[in-house]
């Protein structure tokens, strides 16, 4: 009898939690610095430019040091930058879930010479995972990766300006 209950435990536990797991982010090789033949203040001006048009805005800014931050909020059409892995359903009774992406990122500007400037762009996202079985919820805050599709966007536009 006592092996049929430990069977019966073992098979519930299985059908709760399934396959439900976690598979992490992928790794990408991301571009995020670029030198342009263009002077420092042609540079600044159409980063500031980016900023405006994609209607992001700045948190920090200081044209000396040739930093600029945001908090980002990300708008549903820009899950293409950034992997927070996946959350693989499976169980009976378990659910889990990846939700609230958030990332915010900052651009570098350096002169380099008086016609050539470096600009580097860091972006950094996070999300949060949760995970529910038999009505019991935990919550865990999750890094996530970029896919470099947002450094890509910035560096592009600021090569064709």
């Amino acid at each position: 009898m006592k092996t049929f209950n430990y069977l019966v435990t073992l098979v519930l536990a299985l059908l709760i939690v399934g396959c439900s797991a976690y598979k992490p982010p992928k790794t990408y090789n991301v571009l995020k610095e670029m030198t342009y033949e263009k002077p420092y203040d042609e540079v600044w001006n159409a980063t500031i430019e980016w900023f405006a048009t994609q209607g992001t805005p700045i948190k920090n800014m200081d044209k000396s040091s040739g930093f600029i931050s945001t908090e980002y909020s990300l708008r549903a059409n820009q899950s293409n930058c950034y992997d927070c892995g996946t959350a693989a359903q499976g169980g009976l009774l378990a659910t889990h879930r990846i939700n609230n992406p958030v990332g915010n990122f900052n651009v570098l500007i350096k002169k380099i010479s008086d016609t050539k400037t470096k600009v580097t762009v860091n972006c950094f996202f996070k999300a949060t995972s949760s995970f529910t079985a038999v009505g019991e919820t935990q919550v865990n805050s999750l890094e996530c990766v970029s896919t470099g599709a947002l450094e890509k966007e910035i560096l592009d536009y600021l090569g064709n300006r």
